[in-house]
């Protein structure tokens, strides 16, 4: 007797196949600014002045500070606003000034996993900085993940160009 391939199986087979996009967004980016290293570090890691030149950023909050091994840490909260949600994400940042290293891992809010580095080169030769910037994430909200989708790498870009703003607003 001959086996029978039913529809729902065949369903099924297809369903479970078919190749599904990654939900964890994912962007790297390197940017040379006529700044130094050190200065970059100060921009990123003033992060209660985020609200006045991030886009979406509405507050900052830090919860807590400290100091291990020579690395500065601090949790934080920030609340964001994109179309219609306001989300607020907490965070714990490692700041290592002599690697010239920010690293962010996320604690708590709508993400299921976000982590975020930041690192700058000074280059002496050419009188500048090299900014390497690494973030993924993914949101535990199906309907926010949809709706950052079709924005993701152009709202990273625009944040990445905020702080390219901001520093030459503070350091000329």
């Amino acid at each position: 007797m001959r086996a029978k391939i039913l529809p729902s199986c065949a369903l099924r087979a297809t369903k479970t196949s078919a190749k599904r996009e990654p939900r964890v967004k994912r962007h790297h980016e390197q940017k040379t600014v006529p700044f130094a290293a050190d200065q970059m570090f100060d921009l990123i890691t003033d992060v209660e002045q985020y609200p006045s030149f991030i886009p979406w950023c509405e507050t900052i909050t830090i919860t807590r500070e400290w100091e291990d091994e020579g690395v500065q840490f601090m949790e934080a909260s920030m609340t964001a606003s994109f179309k219609v949600y306001r989300e607020t994400v907490h965070t714990r940042v490692s700041m290592d000034r002599a690697a010239h290293k920010v690293m962010v891992d996320y604690l708590d809010g709508p993400f299921k996993h976000l982590h975020n580095v930041w690192t700058f080169t000074d280059r002496p030769d050419r009188g500048d900085c090299l900014i390497d910037f690494y973030i993924e994430f993914e949101f535990r909200n199906r309907g926010l993940q949809l709706a950052i989708k079709p924005v993701f790498s152009e709202a990273v870009r625009r944040m990445v160009r905020a702080f390219d703003k901001r520093a030459r607003a503070v350091y000329g």
